[in-house]
């Protein structure tokens, strides 16, 4: 195609994903002290964000859509059971909180996670 053949962009046609949850309709989890939740990994999406947090895109069993964001303990547990897309998971929010200081010397409250996965990964 030559270069007076090519189209703008606004000629081409968008290209749509079913199920694709990078708009705002599919809820963020974000758990309460004692919470947790059991879902279907579908996607991790690593390095997002200012703190390059990896984010998981899950199924519940109900078959709804959400994201959750991951962090340091989350991570390293789902790497070392070799967690991906198809595995079921579990996490769930320690109800026992504890605190540490930021590089920059500020305090901040935490919680731990257990993770679980569903067979003999």
């Amino acid at each position: 195609m030559s270069s007076n053949d090519t189209p703008s962009f606004d000629d081409l046609t968008p290209v749509s994903v079913p199920n694709d949850d990078d708009n705002d309709d599919v809820p963020v989890v974000k758990l309460q002290p004692g919470e947790d939740l059991v879902a279907e990994v579908r996607h991790i999406e690593r390095g997002v964000g200012k703190y390059k947090n990896n984010v998981l895109h899950l199924t519940r069993p109900d078959g709804q859509l959400c994201k959750m964001w991951s962090n340091g303990t989350i991570d390293r547990k789902l790497d070392a059971a070799d967690v991906g897309p198809g595995d079921t998971i579990g996490i769930r929010k320690s109800t026992d909180s504890y605190e540490y200081e930021t590089d920059d010397g500020d305090e901040r409250e935490a919680y731990d996670f257990q993770v679980a996965v569903l067979g003999d990964n």
